[in-house]
């Protein structure tokens, strides 16, 4: 078990080892890190930096904790993107960091840092969903790669 680093939302651009596809109405996310962890990380980081704005510095910063389990290494990163995503609409949070504890093929723990929005501040994030179409998590080397596609 390799405990990343924390991963930061970059509203300019894709985080480091993330990669934006544009697909119909849809977008691609590409990701690649040195670990299975880091590669969660990113694909989180990477999902909120595709709709990011610059944050207003004022508001409660709030940490979450987030443990799933799945039947597999694709579908938890379905459930860990989605969690997140509900999260931040229901509970007016804007995410800006991610890291993952642990993963493995049946369970995932992570924890990632939000700010507290107002609901005339944030508007719903513009991505409807995570899609299971084109969806892949490997091993390539010792590098992880991952490919989600988003609905918007």
């Amino acid at each position: 078990m390799t405990s990343s680093a924390w991963v930061a939302v970059n509203p300019a651009s894709a985080p480091d080892g993330v990669r934006f596809q544009e697909h119909t109405a849809d977008i691609g996310v590409e990701v690649e890190a040195p670990s299975l962890e880091e590669c969660f990380a990113r694909a989180a980081a990477g999902l909120f930096s595709s709709f990011a704005e610059e944050a207003a510095a004022a508001g409660e910063e709030r940490a979450i904790t987030v443990s799933l389990s799945a039947t597999s290494l694709e579908e938890l990163l379905v459930l860990w993107l989605e969690e997140l995503l509900y999260r931040a609409d229901a509970e007016h949070l804007a995410f800006t960091a991610f890291k993952v504890d642990a993963v493995d093929d049946l369970s995932l723990g992570g924890q990632a840092v939000a700010r507290v929005t107002s609901s005339q501040e944030m508007a719903e994030p513009p991505v409807k969903g995570v899609t299971r179409h084109d969806l892949w998590v490997r091993q390539e080397g010792d590098t992880w790669r991952a490919h989600v596609i988003l609905d918007v």
